[in-house]
Formats: structure tokens, sequence, C-alpha cells
């Protein structure tokens, strides 16, 4: 396991059509993104566990939510709803140029090491 001690994005951009807003997708631009991971440090089990649990309960939720969904899905629906579904049907997210740096000096505290990898 590891965690996410520094995170930027450099840019974000949305370009909203909203003359056109059902017609055309709504952009989501992420560029120049950088992250710093490293491994957890202390692992904690139990904290493990309640985690997981935590996990398990939220898909059972979410497996309950998708059904009243579904059972709603069946309703007629307003303008705002079809509306807000045809937005994020069209939604498009384009992210470049990532970076993300693995720093470990936990493991091996003579030997600490580092690696990234670029997407671009």
């Amino acid at each position: 396991p590891f965690k996410v001690k520094w995170g930027e994005v450099g840019e974000l951009r949305l370009k909203v059509p909203w003359k056109r807003l059902i017609k055309e997708p709504v952009m989501i631009n992420l560029d120049a993104i950088f992250l710093l991971v490293g491994p957890i440090k202390q692992w904690d089990h139990d904290e493990y566990l309640r985690m997981a649990r935590k996990a398990k309960d939220e898909r059972v939720q979410a497996t309950m939510r998708a059904e009243a969904d579904e059972i709603a899905a069946k309703m007629p629906r307003g303008f705002i709803e079809r509306l807000a579904e045809r937005v994020v049907d069209n939604l498009k997210l384009c992210v470049t140029n990532v970076h993300i740096r693995y720093e470990d000096d936990f493991s091996n505290p003579h030997r600490p090491f580092a690696t990234g990898v670029t997407l671009a």
C-alpha cells in the first residue's frame, strides 16, 4: 500500500457549450498532473480491516442505490433530469502530462530509492 504525499494539477480547463449543451460535449481538460507517492510507514491491520469493511458496506449501499435508480428510471422524468443525464453522457475528460514519482526511504533505509513514470 502507498499514500499520496503531494499532488498538484497544473491546469484545469472546463469548456461548457452553453448554447448547444445537449448536442455538444462538456470538455474537462487536466494538464500537468504531478503526484508524489510513497509507502505507508505504519501498517495497522485493524485499520485495514475497518477500511475493508467500510468498502464492503459502500458496495452494498451502491448496489441498493442502483436498484432504487433502476426503479426510478422506469418512472417518467422531467426536463432537468433528461438534460443532466445528457450532459453526463456527453462528458469528455482529457488528461495530459501526468508524472507520478514513487519515493521509498522506508523499505530499506540504507538504500532509499525513487522511480517515476510520465504519461504525456
